[in-house]
């Protein structure tokens, strides 16, 4: 398949939640998530949402599949409603069978799922909201400022939209 992308909003101290679920309530992060894994050049192909068990158990019931988008779950349980997959090599089959359909593919959660990606796939960008403060997370993102360089930031009241770019450009 080969170019993957991550999306994540953490807290100054890299925290993405926080007894499993999310502790901030940022309308504009929602709407961004929404715009930048729904969006595509070409109508006729549709993004990738790709997330574990506990992040998809963690969407509200009524938005679950997330809209517009193709979701595939990492799990090894068989799941009603949704694709899964046991592992990233088998996600890599399943994206190669519908690659066609596919414009972009973006890693969305949780805590394993973003290490085990940043780890295993080619991780083409980062799209990061920022938050400058410290909710006291007890899950975290891996650190990921060595291999990634900023392209693109926007301020906002208390958080920043990030995208940054493997800094390996063959990648």
């Amino acid at each position: 398949m080969g170019k993957y992308n991550i999306i994540v909003a953490m807290d100054s101290k890299n925290g993405i939640a926080k007894n499993g679920k999310i502790p901030w309530d940022l309308v504009e992060d929602r709407v961004y998530f929404k715009k930048i894994t729904t969006e595509t050049k070409d109508k006729s192909r549709r993004n990738v949402v790709v997330m574990g068990r506990k992040t998809w158990e963690s969407l509200p019931k009524n938005n679950r599949p997330l809209s517009g988008r193709i979701n595939i779950v990492l799990t090894k349980q068989k799941m009603d409603a949704v694709e899964t997959v046991a592992s990233f090599e088998e996600l890599e089959k399943k994206l190669v069978k519908i690659a066609e359909k596919i414009e972009e593919v973006f890693i969305i959660g949780g805590e394993q799922v973003y290490k085990q990606a940043l780890d295993k796939l080619n991780i083409h960008k980062l799209y990061i909201t920022q938050i400058q403060r410290d909710y006291g997370c007890d899950q975290f993102f891996s650190e990921f400022r060595d291999r990634f360089e900023l392209e693109q930031q926007e301020k906002h009241r208390d958080f920043y939209f990030s995208r940054l770019t493997n800094r390996n450009r063959g990648v």
